[in-house]
């Protein structure tokens, strides 16, 4: 599957739509450390950031959990440097909502989940500037925060006309090919009336910047997730995106 280069020189700003605190970290970190060193404005903004997922300790407080991957936020975007910003918008995540992880990645929506949706789209769009581009994960793994976050995107990029790109989630991704991701996209596309086209993002130090942006959260870096990230890197050539483009009616 042929990637266009992605060419960021005429973007003006930047809303990254991270389902929780690793995700922009894990699947965007290359084109985020290059936004910051253009100066771009950059708002990552954590949705689910009310957590109790520690991987070290499955009894963890929220209170304790939530504070860490703050914290761990605030190292991502110190890291990055210019004008990056970080928003926590306060949604209890999946695992404090669920009985497990056969309900959180089910790929399928509750009540509770439906209930959440006009809400998260009130903070997107609350934080939306004029002339930003917005990210969004493609939502691979079916993990239900990530499903959310990616149809609130899709949803406002229809009816408002932002321009929309979707990241392949990581690690997850990492266990897929190309063309799989393609798959899963092409009947979503289908039936919304979209079209998406795949880009590829890469610069000289784009491992380095990977490994280091992922390093920034420690808590989340259990079992082969830094091997998954960089495998992914290394066939790719960079970080994949999915620019969003929307078919005439």
């Amino acid at each position: 599957m042929k990637r266009e280069t992605l060419d960021i020189g005429l973007w003006q700003g930047l809303q990254v739509l991270s389902p929780h605190s690793d995700d922009a970290g894990f699947s965007c970190a290359g084109l985020l450390a290059h936004v910051a060193r253009q100066q771009m404005p950059c708002l990552i903004q954590t949705i689910f950031s009310r957590s109790n997922y520690d991987p070290s300790d499955p009894q963890a407080d929220a209170d304790v959990v939530t504070a860490l991957r703050m914290r761990e936020d605030d190292t991502f975007v110190t890291w990055l440097g210019g004008g990056c910003q970080v928003s926590w918008e306060g949604f209890e995540e999946a695992y404090m909502r669920k009985a497990g992880f056969a309900e959180i990645l089910s790929g399928q929506y509750d009540d509770g989940d439906q209930a959440l949706m006009p809400p998260l789209l009130q903070a997107v769009m609350a934080k939306m500037a004029d002339r930003v581009i917005l990210l969004a994960p493609v939502g691979i793994g079916n993990h239900v925060d990530h499903l959310l976050v990616r149809d609130a995107a899709l949803a406002l990029s229809r009816h408002t006309g932002v321009e929309l790109y979707l990241y392949e989630d990581l690690p997850y991704a990492a266990r897929l090919l190309p063309n799989e991701v393609a798959d899963y996209l092409a009947p979503m596309g289908n039936a919304l009336g979209f079209r998406p086209c795949p880009y590829v993002f890469s610069t000289p130090d784009i491992q380095a910047a990977k490994q280091a942006g992922a390093a920034c959260y420690p808590s989340q870096m259990q079992g082969d997730t830094g091997a998954l990230i960089e495998k992914q890197t290394a066939e790719i050539g960079g970080e994949a995106y999915w620019r969003i483009e929307w078919q005439a009616a």
